[in-house]
This record gives structure tokens, sequence and C-alpha cells, in this order.
């Protein structure tokens, strides 16, 4: 572990996500050392692009009881302010007592961070991007902070942009579309991303038409809002992103699903 720390940058670079598991951790840095190592991880994937978690005893004392601690509700939002992607429940959802009352209890305090936090929602642009995803990345960042857009629809082969996005930490949703299956499940690991699968396209009329159904259904936008949307151009071609423009959403004829035909993310028991 000690090892690992020395070269942690080259062991970023090459992983596709990183978990700060604080339990080893701690056992090889102490107890001490632990927070700022936490940090440095956190501050470095995120820098580099990777998915970060954040585990270990988030909410530990609700394995036996229905509410956490004041120091496990500091320690959640901590970990967001940090820049963590994902924060994992262990005992707490595996052999807890309380699963969903933990679940629920860690939403509800990630919400209340990022809804209040400066450093959210704030965009950059003082970096030079070398590589077309990461500037069309930065514009619909941009544009969808300008135009008050309910979401980001990035249509990915890859899921690459849609993470460039993530890095951006935009008020709207960011809603990675595609029909590849492995590249929505490695898209679930990054924050503020929600997957839709869609079945294979070849035409923009197509794929808004597939789209916009999905999100009113699912309520994810209403009919009349304004998306903004990231593809590759040519569609037929299967071109990387290289380009985007300002969707308005239609789908007239379609409302909301009820919540047991929504997956589990969308229900309103959980807004």
């Amino acid at each position: 572990m000690l090892q690992a720390l020395d070269h942690l940058e080259e062991i970023c670079r090459l992983s596709d996500a990183v978990m700060v598991a604080r339990g080893d951790l701690a056992i090889e840095v102490g107890q001490s050392r632990l927070p700022g190592f936490q940090k440095k991880i956190i501050h470095l994937c995120n820098r580099l692009g990777k998915p970060v978690i954040t585990a270990t005893q988030m909410l530990d004392s609700m394995v036996e009881n229905p509410r956490p601690t004041r120091a496990e509700i500091t320690d959640v939002a901590n970990a967001v302010l940090d820049g963590s992607d994902a924060l994992m429940l262990s005992a707490e959802s595996a052999s807890g007592k309380y699963p969903f009352d933990c679940i629920r209890t860690m939403h509800e305090i990630i919400l209340e961070v990022e809804r209040n936090e400066e450093k959210y929602y704030k965009i950059s642009l003082e970096n030079e991007f070398l590589s077309v995803p990461a500037a069309i990345g930065a514009s619909a960042s941009l544009s969808a902070m300008k135009l008050n857009a309910t979401a980001i629809v990035c249509l990915t082969t890859t899921g690459n942009t849609a993470n460039i996005i993530s890095g951006f930490r935009p008020r709207a949703k960011i809603i990675a579309v595609t029909d590849r299956i492995d590249v929505l499940n490695r898209l679930e690991l990054i924050w503020g991303i929600q997957t839709l699968t869609i079945d294979p396209y070849k035409s923009m009329e197509d794929v808004l038409g597939q789209v916009d159904n999905l999100l009113v259904s699912y309520g994810l936008a209403r009919t009349g809002d304004r998306v903004i949307v990231t593809l590759g151009q040519p569609i037929d071609n299967g071109a990387l992103t290289n380009s985007l423009f300002v969707h308005v959403v239609g789908a007239e004829d379609k409302t909301r699903s009820p919540d047991p035909e929504l997956p589990l993310r969308c229900r309103s028991f959980l807004s």
C-alpha cells in the first residue's frame, strides 16, 4: 500500500476507477494521516478525469440505529465536497437493520450539499482544451448554464464526453444515451450521470424521437424543455463527438409514467 502511494498518479492514470477504501488505507498510513490521503487521492482522480469512490463506515452507526451521528453526516458531506464521484455503503445496506433508511439518508445529505455548495455548478474556462470532446464538453456545460437547460444529453459510443462534462459539475442533468450496455455500466460510477438505453439509430430524427420519449416518460424533462445534445456527425458513420446543438423536447403525446414502471432513481419518493 505505501509503495502504491509513492506511484499514485501512475496507478490512477492506468485505472478505470479508484476506490478510497478507508479501512485498508488507515491501516497502512495511520488514522491521523487518513483524511489528507483521502483528499489527495480524490483531487488527483478529479484532475485526471477518473471516477473515484469513497467507502468504509460512511454511516456505520445506522447498522444498528435508524439515524446517523452528526459526525457521520459531516463525513458524508465532506466526501462530496472533496469531489467524490460516488459514495459507498457496506454493512449499512448489506447486513444492517435499516438499509433503505441508509440510502435515503445518504441521498438527502448529498443533494443538500450539492444544492448549496458554491464549488458546484461553476464552470472554469481557464484550461486549454487539447481535444475536440473536451472543447465540446466545456461548451455544452456553459451553454446549459446560460440557457438554463434541463439536461445535457450525450449521444455516446465510448462515454468519454459524458465523463468530461461530469467534471464541470453542471447544474443540468447529464444523461448518457447509447445502445451499448457496457458503456452505460461504466458510466454509472461517474458523478451526476444518468444512463438511458436506446435502440440502435441511423438518423437524428430516430434518436431524438427515442430520447424525447424516454426523457418525458421517466420524468427527466418535460415537453418544451431545452436540452443540450452532444454527438458525433455524421451519425450513420459512427463519428466521435464533434458537435452540439440546442434541442426542444417534443413527445407531446407522452406523460410521466407511474412510479412502479420507472427505474428506482426516477421515482418521486427520492426527489
